[in-house]
């Protein structure tokens, strides 16, 4: 195998890609993994090393790259964005709404940044598709980027342990109760 670290830019900022090709000629299909909430680079660099084998195991198996985007807003939950509107007094359902939804889809096209650097490499042949895979926050991720991202199409889409906050989480939770849940 093959290891990948590398770096793409968005909105001024550095995110890291790391993963692993075949040591084999390319070029190969790609995988692209968005992890859940991260808090720091070394976060990010902790959760490659959970994954590494199940990432070597399937590169080895199936022969295709699998790189792990760190994207922006990592460390803050998209649904967030519109907390003030949300708890405000009077509430503000619509301005909530806009503010989270305008954050998905930032966070979708840095990623979509991330996968256009993969795509232009020798060792990846996008031209048929790729797929996304998504953890906790990573799945919103990659739903809100399969949506945006046209070329390359998504031709594979997995996502799992998502449930977003304002339809589904605490800032619900603790507006409708008064407290923590």
């Amino acid at each position: 195998l093959v290891l990948i670290r590398d770096s793409y830019q968005f909105e001024d900022a550095e995110y890291t890609m790391i993963g692993f090709t075949p040591d084999s000629d390319g070029p190969h299909k790609l995988i692209v993994g968005l992890g859940g909430t991260q808090s720091a680079p070394q976060s990010f660099d902790y959760s490659f090393t959970l994954q590494r084998g199940a990432l070597a195991r399937t590169v080895a198996t199936q022969g295709h790259g699998v790189v792990i985007l760190d994207f922006s807003g990592a460390d803050n939950y998209p649904d967030y964005a519109g907390a003030a509107e949300l708890f405000g007094n009077p509430t503000d359902f619509s301005g909530a709404r806009a503010k989270v939804c305008e954050e998905w889809v930032r966070q979708g096209t840095g990623v979509i940044a991330g996968i256009n650097k993969l795509c232009a490499r020798d060792d990846f042949d996008c031209s048929s598709g790729i797929a996304l895979f998504g953890l906790s926050m990573g799945a919103g991720v990659a739903v809100q980027t399969s949506k945006l991202l046209t070329t390359p199409p998504v031709n594979a889409l997995l996502t799992t342990q998502f449930s977003p906050l304002l339809g589904a989480g605490e800032p619900v939770f603790e507006s409708t109760t008064g407290g923590p849940g």
